[in-house]
């Protein structure tokens, strides 16, 4: 009877193990779908210095296309918006010239020409700071700088007051952007400030965690045919050698992955690679010592 209780004990025990890690993965996916749609659903961030909306102004959409932290690059896309009087007709044609000065890469300069509709543009963007052998803990900076002005004929150019409505639907990076001290009503400093979201840092460290148990794995099946005289399976040793090529591509799941040599390579992923290759060795080198008949 004690050993039944026991049994039944036992039986209970892993039963609500088994039921708290499904009710984990269960809370684990409605946080990633939810994490997922509330970074759609951020509203545009309004940058502007302009205490008072004049009439006659530029209003700038900004949205983030895509990041390179590996480059250090961003790309973002500049709708323009021309109100009052800067624009006319159906088509919207633009009364005036206007000249935008930006610090993007290769195209600081922008003209949008008197009668003609103001186009979208992407520009390239810097990360200043940051570094991506942080991985999935790296953080970035960026600055976009706007500086507008206007010009009829022969006059001379005039500020144009400036609003910047910012968004991002990058879900590899999460990126902010704040109003800059220095900025003017018509010269905008965005500062940008880009993070890895919390269910992309999570997911990148259980697969290093699956990567970390993967290893434990090959070493107790090395350990218990090698020391304690295990029956050696030809199927262990393909098993095992398959592994060195499956945690490779395990590495490659990484959402956003960063070049070979990053934190948690030297962290986890080298060390993993080379125990499994050690106990595969061992494997052999025991296969070769066993007699023929040894069972």
């Amino acid at each position: 009877m004690d050993t039944q209780a026991q049994d039944n004990r036992q039986k209970k025990f892993w039963l609500y193990i088994v039921l708290a890690l499904v009710l984990l993965a269960m809370a684990s996916c409605v946080a990633g779908i939810r994490s997922f749609f509330d970074e759609d659903r951020n509203p545009a961030t309004r940058i502007t210095a302009l205490k008072t909306m004049p009439a006659n102004r530029l209003d700038v959409n900004a949205s983030v296309i895509s990041t390179d932290p590996a480059r250090g690059l961003m790309k973002v896309e500049l709708v323009f918006h021309p109100l009052g009087d800067l624009v006319a007709g159906s088509r919207h044609l633009l009364t005036r010239d206007i000249r935008l000065l930006t610090n993007a890469v290769g195209k600081t300069e922008i003209l949008l020409k008197k009668n003609h509709a103001a186009q979208p543009l992407e520009l390239t963007l810097s990360l200043l700071d940051g570094d991506i052998a942080l991985y999935p803990a790296d953080k970035y900076n960026a600055l976009l700088e706007l500086d507008a002005s206007t010009q009829n004929g022969a006059e001379a150019e005039v500020p144009l007051p400036l609003v910047l409505y910012f968004t991002s639907h990058n879900h590899l990076l999460h990126a902010e952007a704040s109003l800059g001290a220095d900025s003017q009503d018509s010269d905008l400093q965005a500062e940008i400030k880009l993070t890895r979201p919390m269910t992309i840092q999570a997911f990148a460290w259980f697969m290093h965690g699956v990567m970390v148990l993967i290893g434990i794995s090959a070493a107790m099946v090395t350990y218990n045919v090698a020391y304690k005289g295990k029956k050696l399976e030809a199927g262990l040793m393909i098993w095992m050698g398959a592994l060195l090529f499956v945690l490779p591509s395990i590495r490659s799941m990484l959402p956003g992955v960063p070049p070979l040599g990053s934190f948690t390579d030297y962290l986890v992923f080298f060390w993993v690679e080379a125990a499994t290759s050690l106990c595969l060795f061992i494997m052999v080198v025991t296969w070769y010592q066993r007699a023929p008949d040894d069972k």
